[in-house]
């Protein structure tokens, strides 16, 4: 990303000033800009305080990317957003990790969700099957708000960029949206930041939708950002235990599940 693609962006994120593999060790280097420094940033925390002015930066950043690499053929260098799944399940047994998360988080997750924990499974397959038949562009996959800072005068920047694939933009959308804000704050602004989204999208030349259709893809697409948040909280062996705060991870966990039971999205995927 940084090397070849980060080049072609103009949104707020990390300059890269040298990036190089060792494929034979399986040792790689990245050198990017110190943004205490250069920007005095500030590294946001994932269940950090969103404003309604950050959220529609953070709409306005996705559609930039979005808009820059649509459409895009899957380079030989950028995994699929379908076959980094096919690549984790092959690693791991992700399934039982997710269904392990429904006893041990509990309440944390939304009740008609609980009440069928192997639909919700199913839910997330069909959610990651629709990206190959869907268009393609440029994914950051992991835009939760621990991977955002704030400028010293107000932008938010995006980082953690090793997640990156092709795919639907509805995976960043509603990966954004579902984790960041507040249960609240979701119910009050899904719509009209949804709607923004897709004008923001189709101005700057990506692919023309409407606020209908990106409402549909939103509400599928919630699937994903549980299925990520669900094997943190109840970790493989393979995950460091730590990796994030479980009361960070219930916390998300219990937006998104919210999410998901609000937006009707068992039915999104059904259909």
């Amino acid at each position: 990303f940084y090397t070849r693609l980060r080049p072609l962006l103009s949104i707020e994120a990390p300059v890269c000033f040298h990036g190089a593999v060792d494929a034979r060790r399986m040792t790689a280097i990245t050198v990017l800009e110190d943004l205490v420094e250069t920007k005095q940033a500030v590294f946001l925390g994932p269940t950090a305080r969103v404003t309604r002015d950050m959220a529609e930066q953070v709409i306005d950043t996705l559609a930039t990317v979005h808009a820059t690499f649509a459409p895009l053929p899957t380079p030989d260098y950028l995994k699929s957003y379908a076959g980094h799944w096919r690549d984790a399940l092959a690693l791991v047994n992700v399934e039982r990790y997710f269904l392990r998360c429904f006893d041990e988080a509990d309440e944390l997750l939304a009740a008609p969700l609980r009440a069928d924990p192997a639909r919700a499974w199913r839910a997330v397959l069909a959610s990651i099957a629709l990206h190959d038949t869907l268009p393609a562009t440029l994914i950051h996959n992991d835009v939760h708000l621990g991977n955002w800072y704030r400028t010293g005068d107000g932008r938010l920047g995006l980082c953690d960029w090793q997640a990156v694939v092709s795919g639907h933009w509805s995976r960043d959308l509603a990966y954004a949206v579902t984790t960041m804000l507040t249960v609240e704050d979701r119910r009050a602004w899904d719509r009209e930041l949804v709607a923004l989204y897709a004008a923001k999208l189709s101005a700057a030349g990506g692919s023309a939708v409407t606020a209908d259709e990106a409402w549909v893809r939103y509400r599928q697409q919630a699937w994903g950002a549980l299925a990520y948040w669900a094997p943190t909280y109840s970790p493989p062996r393979l995950m460091p235990a730590d990796m994030q705060p479980r009361a960070v991870s219930g916390e998300l966990l219990r937006r998104i599940s919210t999410a998901c039971v609000d937006l009707d999205s068992l039915a999104a995927v059904d259909a």
